[in-house]
């Protein structure tokens, strides 16, 4: 049976899905922390971002950490349990995406250098500038927004390390980088896929492409060595903005809330999912999964 970890604006969601990819029960796993963004997972540790602060960046609770990474644990018949353990760095701002690879962490940040790696089993976090990796049509200047790509998203296969950015008012990108490199904390660039969408989130490895969530345009987008390859996200009335995404088998599970300029809706939104079948291309009907908030990440399990 399918089974997503989701994270939301408001909580930390464990999805059940039937035999035939509907939807059988969510549960909530816990809340009080929101935004929970990034997932990942070594075995039966999984971590989970946890901003522990609302959507106007004001702390929830007062005595927990803000931005920190809590880790938890799968039991052998299927539960989870929160250890209260929970990392902080003063370099972990604005957590978004993070990713397990190698005994250690790599963690997204709206702040130069926009990407860390964090030793586990020492604790120490090095920089792996980014920007350094970049060409110069693709630079920002140094300006007020320290976050001038928001880099958002970072994941792993084979011999690359991927992240994506959201990029603002321009288009959104992805860059793959060698992953040996990554580790020691250089940013050298393999592949660069421009114009993959706007205000885009997720990027999940694929052979030697990838999937990404074109969030504005509320699309699936497929990269790789020929034209990106989109397949809408249909909303009625309203105009999805996907954030979430995972893969299981020849399925993709993908979620999302709903676009609105007023903040506070975003925590508010109803959060839905998706099934994308990639051998036929076909995209399933929506799935409530409950009034959550906005949709931010997904890990098969």
């Amino acid at each position: 049976m399918p089974r997503f970890l989701v994270t939301t604006f408001e909580r930390l969601l464990l999805v059940d899905l039937d035999r035939d990819w509907t939807l059988n029960r969510v549960r909530v796993l816990h809340e009080g922390r929101g935004i929970y963004f990034g997932l990942a997972r070594d075995g039966r540790r999984i971590w989970v971002a946890e901003r522990n602060l609302d959507i106007h960046k004001m702390p929830r609770a007062a005595t927990a950490p803000v931005n920190g990474i809590a880790l938890w644990h799968r039991g052998i018949f299927g539960g989870f349990k929160r250890s209260g353990m929970v990392v902080t760095n003063t370099a972990f701002e604005d957590l978004h995406q993070i990713a397990y690879d190698q005994g250690a962490h790599f963690i997204t940040t709206s702040r130069p250098p926009f990407l860390v790696r964090r030793d586990l089993a020492t604790g120490h976090v090095t920089d792996v500038s980014l920007e350094d990796a970049l060409p110069a049509r693709l630079r920002r200047p140094e300006g007020g927004n320290l976050d001038r790509y928001h880099v958002n998203s970072v994941a792993v296969s084979q011999e690359r390390l991927w992240v994506l950015a959201h990029n603002w008012d321009r288009p959104s990108f992805a860059l793959s980088m060698d992953r040996t490199a990554a580790h020691m904390g250089r940013a050298e660039a393999v592949e660069i896929h421009e114009n993959v969408g706007s205000c885009a989130h997720d990027v999940l490895p694929d052979g030697n492409g990838a999937w990404v969530l074109d969030s504005a345009g509320a699309a699936l987008v497929r990269i790789g060595s020929e034209q990106p390859e989109r397949f809408s996200i249909d909303g009625t009335r309203r105009q999805p903005f996907p954030r979430g995404l995972a893969r299981n088998g020849r399925k993709l599970l993908l979620t999302h809330g709903f676009w609105s300029a007023e903040r506070d809706a975003r925590a508010q939104s109803d959060a839905m999912a998706r099934v994308f079948d990639i051998c036929t291309g076909e995209m399933g009907p929506p799935m409530l999964l409950g009034a959550h908030g906005n949709t931010c990440a997904v890990m098969a399990i």
